[in-house]
């Protein structure tokens, strides 16, 4: 797997970390990667993204990568909402956002499945539509 871990440092760099090793899911239907701090680089909070006394102490978890207009791959970066007009009222959806580290792209993967791409309406409030 040495070299499925070189092909995704390429792609996928993630600075003051190291690709450890690299296994299939147990479904196999993805690949998960071990990650640990490079020795010697100054720790960053995961949230804030400013200097911090220790590294990340976050639960494992997992990235998903989204195919960018680039040719490339956006990672996920964190959560942001986005007020949408429903036949309800209007509601806050919380949703991914991912960017792409090579053309600095975002984009909201939720907002496609929703439907509420580029609008704050929602598609089944056509009342919200005719006003």
């Amino acid at each position: 797997m040495l070299q499925l871990i070189t092909i995704v440092n390429h792609c996928h760099h993630f600075r003051g970390f190291v690709y450890q090793q690299a296994c299939f899911s147990s479904d196999h239907r993805s690949i998960e990667i071990a990650v640990r701090p490079r020795k010697g680089s100054a720790a960053v909070c995961s949230r804030c993204h400013q200097p911090a006394p220790g590294y990340d102490q976050l639960p494992e978890r997992r990235f998903e990568f989204m195919p960018c207009d680039c040719g490339l791959q956006a990672a996920y970066r964190e959560l942001r909402t986005k007020r949408v007009l429903t036949a309800v009222g209007k509601v806050e959806v919380s949703r991914l956002y991912d960017l792409c580290s090579h053309c600095h792209t975002g984009q909201f993967p939720t907002d496609v499945e929703l439907d509420i791409e580029n609008t704050e309406i929602a598609p089944g409030c056509v009342a919200c539509r005719q006003s």
